[in-house]
């Protein structure tokens, strides 16, 4: 026996086999316990040693094939990681190239819409606007793009989350798209759930936009929002009265780039449900589409809040950096192109309180900061994005420390800190954080500030 311990140790695919002439229930018993894997009471007959000693022979020739498999499945998921990485990089470079490309063509298409447009033949003019909205197009389709890639590989921050406060801030921010509209709200009691809010919110922001927009050529539009228990934990559905699908296509809903209709009957690029099925799918759930007899029923499954519970993948909200005693929280500007990245830094911003303000774009966000030094009420940190049209983040940097040098300026870009440009913008910036940012990396970063600094 004592043998037997000290071998498994050493080698625990070993398969022993205890030869002994007091077999009882009780040495059986300690002898598996110990790893034993079957005994055998001496004096024993070799027709009834050779089939043990088979068993154990595949027994053992089956924990050498498993160990070789964990190796290469750990070998494998190593070097997936390494090649995510990999792409994750060269993503972020050739998004930030493709947009700057992009964002040229549309300025100098603009500047000449600006300067000849009076002189202009009407074919020319057509031809330049055609110009101008390609580029522009081509830009927020290389941000979407990204932003899909980004959604596999950014972690979950999970923790308990009240739907019907999401619920809450998805409509809030889609305010301006139903703006002058008559919308029907129906609302059901929503679960509370487990998961990142932030993403959460995201998922709701697109159905319910899904929801106005194709439900434009109504005269009152009807949405209704509403959960009830499944499987897995609760099912979330927003159901409108729009123009519906062809059911025979319901899957493709979900594809990236995928659109049911034209560009000229509802405009968009057809990623809003992809980002949808891939936030679920990260949180362990499901997606489906239901073409009903007026309009539409979109669902998704979450695994409901309970105590210890943890969604899949996901690592727990860091806490909350507190600030030193007696030191303000800081007046916050947030600043980029992106609705939905405005609306989860937002989010991110405001758990450790203080006063959070958007910006929809760079020229946008410098008016804002101009307009608050004339308030006497100056922002003490702008976090902004890098790659914006008209005006970019390196612009808007720079503004920010010549109107007011203390405000300490965050930068965010897909390249995050390997970012290299060859131009001076570093020195009005005081951080480069990766693109969409972590909580706690962005809670660090504003920890940094400190008055009068």
């Amino acid at each position: 026996v004592t043998l037997v311990r000290g071998a498994t140790v050493s080698q625990p695919d070993l398969v022993a086999i205890l030869m002994t002439a007091h077999a009882t229930v009780d040495n059986a018993v300690d002898a598996m316990k110990l790893g034993v894997f079957d005994f055998i009471r001496k004096p024993f007959r070799m027709s009834e040693i050779r089939p043990v000693i088979a068993r154990a022979l595949e027994v053992r020739r089956l924990r050498l094939e498993n160990v070789r498999l964990l190796r290469l499945a750990q070998d494998s998921n190593a070097q997936l990681e390494s090649v995510n990485k990999e792409l994750n990089s060269f993503a972020g470079r050739v998004s930030h190239d493709l947009q700057a490309v992009m964002q040229v063509v549309e300025g100098f298409a603009s500047a000449l819409q600006r300067d000849l447009g009076p002189g202009l033949e009407p074919k020319q003019a057509h031809y330049l606007q055609r110009v101008v909205e390609t580029s522009a197009r081509g830009t927020r389709l290389v941000q979407e793009l990204l932003a899909f890639a980004r959604l596999g590989a950014q972690p979950l921050e999970f923790r308990t989350v009240d739907m019907a406060n999401v619920l809450r801030l998805a409509r809030q921010s889609l305010d301006v798209e139903y703006q002058g509209r008559e919308v029907e709200w129906s609302v059901g009691e929503l679960p509370k759930v487990q998961g990142d809010p932030s993403l959460l919110q995201q998922v709701l922001v697109n159905l319910l936009s899904n929801a106005l927009k194709y439900s434009a050529g109504k005269g009152v539009a009807q949405i209704a929002v509403e959960a009830r228990p499944c499987e897995l934990g609760a099912e979330i559905s927003v159901r409108d009265n729009g123009v519906g699908f062809d059911p025979r296509y319901s899957e493709r809903l979900f594809q990236p780039f995928e659109r049911l209709h034209s560009a000229d009957q509802f405009k968009g690029n057809g990623m809003g449900l992809a980002n949808v099925r891939k936030i679920v799918e990260r949180h362990g759930g499901e997606v489906r589409a239901e073409a009903l007899v007026t309009g539409a029923l979109f669902a998704f499954t979450l695994p409901v809040a309970s105590a210890g519970s943890q969604a899949p993948g996901g690592t727990p909200v860091p806490e909350a950096v507190a600030p030193a005693a007696g030191m303000p929280r800081p007046r916050i500007l947030a600043v980029d192109d992106d609705p939905i990245v405005l609306m989860s830094l937002r989010n991110m911003l405001e758990l450790d309180g203080g006063e959070i303000t958007v910006a929809a774009g760079g020229q946008i966000g410098v008016d804002a900061f101009e307009q608050s030094l004339r308030d006497g009420t100056p922002y003490d940190i702008v976090v902004t994005d890098f790659g914006m049209p008209q005006m970019d983040g390196r612009e808007v940097a720079r503004r920010i420390k010549e109107l007011r040098p203390q405000t300490m300026v965050i930068m965010l870009s897909g390249w995050g800190s390997r970012l290299d440009v060859r131009d001076d913008w570093q020195a009005y910036v005081d951080n480069v954080l990766s693109k969409p940012p972590r909580l706690a990396e962005l809670r660090k970063a504003v920890a940094q500030w400190r008055p009068g600094v």
